[in-house]
């Protein structure tokens, strides 16, 4: 595995029955940097966030994270060595405080029993300060400082999309996975989310894969796209090289687009 690599899946497959979603799939994202994961509909884009997060065993294949196999680790394992996701639709806690919500994603960080934490013992009564602190660190980070007393509900798309982001960076992740985190917003609020991303990214340093369909916002946020189709791996590489890749054209833009790239 060369160094620079984050994250590494190696000859993946998942079979639901006679469908095969994922086809001995290999491929590199590197380390410290965002990557882009494109192909169209039902090219297994979901499907391989969810081998890696462990929301999926594999048929065949590997998953490493700074060279490390994470094969017999299941969710909550992969989460405390550092894999984060999000998910295609926002997931939050809707009678819980913003605060609250993004709190939780401190679980991934190493604890001490609930019994030290609620009765503030020794190190337990320090655990509660750094995920006080964590979580304030990770609102300002997102722009969402000031609305943490708020409730979801009263916050709009966007930042309730960011809301979900700040609960897992509050985990400190080596790797996180965003599934599709700009579907559903105007130009002017996904411009803003790639800038609060490229922040994010270039704070924290971790391996970062956002799932896109957008090409001109992937040209914008990442350095490096994986592209898949019919659950196959296409192509690998900076992303304009690969918006010009005849490979990516045909299966990704379709044969009618190519002939306008």
């Amino acid at each position: 595995m060369n160094d620079s690599t984050g994250l590494q899946v190696d000859d993946l497959s998942v079979e639901f029955g006679a469908v095969t979603a994922l086809n001995h799939v290999s491929c590199e994202f590197p380390a410290s940097g965002i990557s882009g994961l494109l192909g169209p509909n039902g090219a297994g884009k979901t499907t391989l966030l969810n081998v890696v997060s462990g929301f999926q065993v594999p048929s065949s294949g590997s998953v490493r994270v700074n060279g490390s196999d994470l094969a017999a680790d299941g969710i909550r394992a992969r989460v405390l060595s550092g894999v984060v996701r999000t998910f295609q639709t926002v997931r939050l806690l809707e009678k819980e405080t913003v605060f609250d919500n993004v709190a939780l994603g401190c679980e991934g960080l190493q604890r001490h029993s609930p019994l030290r934490q609620v009765l503030g013992i020794g190190k337990g009564r320090a655990a509660r300060r750094r995920d006080h602190d964590v979580t304030i660190d990770a609102l300002a980070m997102v722009g969402l400082g000031s609305l943490a007393q708020r409730m979801p509900a009263e916050l709009p798309y966007a930042k309730r999309r960011l809301v979900e982001i700040a609960r897992a960076i509050a985990g400190s992740p080596k790797v996180l996975l965003l599934d599709e985190p700009m579907a559903g917003m105007d130009r002017e609020a996904r411009l803003a989310l790639l800038d609060t991303l490229v922040e994010v990214q270039g704070s924290l340093g971790m391996t970062m894969v956002v799932v896109e369909h957008d090409i001109d916002m992937v040209r914008r946020l990442c350095t490096h796209v994986v592209v898949l189709a019919g659950g196959a791996f296409v192509a690998a590489g900076p992303p304009d090289e690969i918006v010009a890749d005849p490979r990516v054209q045909a299966t990704y833009f379709g044969a009618e687009d190519a002939r306008h790239q």
